[in-house]
Order: structure tokens, then sequence, then C-alpha cells
């Protein structure tokens, strides 16, 4: 790996890690700034480094994965709850169909049952009209003879 500058000491190699400031210093910055922080050799620490970005990665890709996972499941799901909605708003309107079918053919019973009776009644009225009507008839007969 080439060498980095220092920001601050463009001459100057970056050949410290400052553990309190997280940050590559070169020597000269040691004695200007980070005197009584923990450092370490730039070399020893790097490896160190590699190791946790080489873990980070690792967690990141397994928690990419696991998202993938996740979004998987949930596509599925709103797949899966998609039909049964569409499903049950089906079964919905086979019932209103049957239920409706079943009201229209109970009303025409009805409707037939209430003709008849109608039927029944006017001829039992128009029946018992006559008779009253053959009785003033009659009657008026009755009355004519004796008066």
């Amino acid at each position: 790996m080439p060498p980095s500058y220092c920001d601050q000491h463009k001459d100057e190699n970056l050949k410290l890690y400052c553990f309190e400031c997280s940050s590559a210093v070169c020597v000269m910055c040691y004695i200007e700034l980070h005197n009584n922080h923990k450092c370490s050799d730039i070399n020893k620490v790097d490896g160190d480094f590699r190791k946790r970005m080489a873990s980070d990665v690792d967690n990141v890709a397994a928690g990419v994965e696991k998202c993938r996972e996740m979004l998987e499941s949930l596509e599925k799901e709103k797949k899966d709850f998609s039909e049964q909605v569409t499903k049950a708003g089906i079964e919905i309107s086979e019932k209103a169909e049957k239920l409706k079918r079943m009201i229209d053919v109970h009303k025409e019973k009805l409707m037939n049952e209430l003709s008849s009776m109608k039927q029944k009644r006017m001829k039992e009225i128009e029946s018992l009209r006559e008779e009253t009507r053959e009785t003033v008839v009659i009657n008026g007969k009755l009355q004519e003879v004796r008066g």
C-alpha cells in the first residue's frame, strides 16, 4: 500500500493512528496535537481495521440477505392476502345472488297468495253484495206489496 501524506504537513507520511481522535496522523501532528492521546503504529492497527471492516462487510451482507428474504416474504404475504380478498369478494357476491333469488321466489309466492286471497275475498264480497242487493230488491217489492 503506498504511503499516505498528512494534510497539515505535506511532506510527512501518516505513521500513527490516534484512537481518541480516530484518525491517522504524522509524527509532527503527534508531537503538536496528539502527544497525550493513545496512539499506535498505523501498520499494527491496519490489520485490526481490515478485520473489522471485513466483519462489518459480512454483517452488512447478512443484513442485506435478511432484508431480501423479508421482502420476498412480504411479497408472498401481499399476494396471498390479495387472493384471499378476491376469493372472499366472489363468495360474498355468490351468496348475495343466492339470497336475492330466494327473496324473489318468496316474494313471488307471497304475491300469488295475496292475489288468490284477493280473488277469493272479492268473490265473497261480490256474493254478499249480490245477496244484499237481492235482499234490498225483495224488501222493496214487499214494501210495494204492503203499501
